[in-house]
């Protein structure tokens, strides 16, 4: 719910919107409700549904992760959507020429942490 109250507003005509549908059916409607009025506003150039279909699922394009009937629990749903997600920052990420090593073109972010002092821990 709280996408519409502030971060709505940054999707344009070069977003795609991913939404992790839930498999909780009441959660489900909150997600397909979403992904249904991004797509109706046409403000980002791609809106997609990731997870299982379910009995109310999002009309427009989808990536499923089983055509099964049984809905696997959020819990186990969730380390699927992390390998989606990650699969999707990373080739992004390339595809603008940031690397794992050096994800900015500044060089401000790196892999390796620099000028990092460990302080002793007192309990």
């Amino acid at each position: 719910m709280g996408f519409r109250h502030g971060p709505k507003s940054f999707v344009n005509e070069k977003t795609v919107v991913f939404d992790f549908v839930n498999n909780d059916l009441y959660t489900r409607d909150y997600d397909v409700d979403i992904l249904e009025e991004v797509k109706s506003d046409e403000i980002a150039c791609g809106v997609i549904a990731v997870g299982q279909k379910g009995e109310r699922n999002f009309s427009g394009k989808h990536f499923t992760f089983s055509e099964q009937e049984t809905l696997l629990p959020d819990g186990y749903l969730a380390l699927a959507d992390i390998m989606f997600a990650q699969s999707i920052a990373i080739m992004t990420s390339l595809k603008v020429k940031n690397t794992p090593d050096t994800p900015s073109a500044t060089g401000t972010v790196n892999r390796v942490v620099k000028g990092v002092t460990i302080h002793e821990y007192n309990k």
